[in-house]
């Protein structure tokens, strides 16, 4: 709050660059073929672990990328109304 807007001119291009900076990191981060299959056992067992918390898991997971596809739709409608 006691920043001036210079000051928060430069702390938002500071935390977009860093922003970049990790975005690039997780992008080589994951040409390494030791981290995808890290991941891909990690999800196995989160997933293998969600399941037995909740059988509707698969059920849940179906609804939400309805629903993520049909949110994708209104905003590329939106955008093209623009």
């Amino acid at each position: 709050e006691d920043a001036d807007t210079a000051g928060r001119s430069d702390l938002i291009a500071e935390l977009h660059d860093e922003q970049q900076n990790l975005l690039m990191a997780e992008q080589a981060a994951m040409q390494n073929p030791e981290v995808q299959q890290a991941r891909e056992q990690f999800m196995t067992a989160l997933l293998q672990a969600m399941r037995e918390e909740n059988p509707r898991t698969d059920e849940m997971i179906g609804s939400l990328k309805d629903k993520n596809a049909q949110l994708q739709e209104i905003v590329t409608a939106r955008s093209g109304q623009r």
